[in-house]
């Protein structure tokens, strides 16, 4: 019995240890523009129009109405931070290339969603931007790729005026700023990735085992993370539970998709709202 209550205290104790975020209060004080704001993903956009997410017009207008900002940045071919979600283009503009296998001219080119917009460069993003609250999210194909990005990023970043932050799905993006850039802020990015709709979409998902992890938040002893944004379909789980009741945790939910959904989000303990495709306020 002995035994079993000590290997069990210390199951325990190494999970609080593995999931827990960082727990400086001056570091949570420094969120506070980001839940004073909604933040808009990937702008205030509208893809049928020349406004259309992630580019330099849906981001300039979200800044112009209040908002603060999520963008994805990826790096180009030629060694460029553009903005960009996708690691190809056959979304946005119907393409079957890679964005990490084209110039940062030759993504500027392109139409995205047939509009007269292309792929922007990240340091013409953080000038629309202006002094809006800023979120990127880390996006690389592989980890040499991932510590190119977070490098490029972090260089740029240093002259953004206003507040900015970075999160990511991967925590070793987030190690990488822990360990080389521990002044910026932190955001891990996680869901359940075994609900019944994503196990039917596997395919670039995690394994079971880095399923399990990543969505149990097992891995916040390498990122020891600001905040965690979770998504929000995935609100009742016992993760994210942990985290809002033990750790006290700022907590992050995306993608909100109504008004309805704003509220519900704030009711349940989220702190940062990030909106897509709608405007709050008409």
């Amino acid at each position: 019995m002995t035994a079993a209550l000590i290997t069990a205290a210390a199951v325990i104790l190494a999970a609080l240890f593995m999931t827990a975020p960082s727990l400086s209060p001056s570091r949570k004080r420094r969120l506070a523009p980001f839940e004073s704001t909604l933040i808009a993903h990937r702008g205030l956009f509208d893809n049928g129009s020349d406004s259309p997410e992630n580019t330099l017009p849906a981001i300039r207008a979200a800044a112009e109405a209040g908002f603060g900002l999520e963008i994805d940045v990826r790096l180009t071919k030629d060694g460029r931070l553009v903005v960009a979600h996708d690691p190809d283009l056959k979304r946005i503009a119907g393409i079957k290339r890679k964005v990490s296998g084209m110039t940062a001219d030759e993504l500027s080119a392109i139409s995205v969603f047939g509009s007269n917009q292309g792929v922007p460069l990240f340091a013409d993003a953080m000038e629309a931007a202006g002094r809006a609250p800023l979120i990127v999210e880390i996006k690389a194909e592989n980890l040499a790729g991932e510590r190119a990005v977070c490098r490029a990023a972090a260089r740029q970043l240093s002259s953004y005026p206003g507040p900015c932050c970075v999160q990511a799905f991967s925590p070793t993006a987030l190690l990488w700023f822990r360990l080389h850039r521990p002044d910026m802020l932190r955001g891990q990015l996680s869901m359940d990735y075994f609900t019944p709709s994503r196990r039917k979409k596997r395919g670039g998902r995690p394994n079971a085992v880095n399923g399990f992890m990543l969505g149990s938040l097992l891995y916040n002893f390498l990122s020891r993370p600001d905040y965690v944004a979770y998504d929000f379909r995935d609100r009742k789980s016992a993760a994210l539970g942990l985290q809002r009741r033990l750790y006290k945790t700022a907590l992050a939910a995306w993608t909100l998709k109504s008004r309805p959904q704003l509220a519900e989000a704030a009711k349940d303990g989220f702190s940062i709202l990030i909106f897509d495709g709608f405007d709050p306020e008409t």
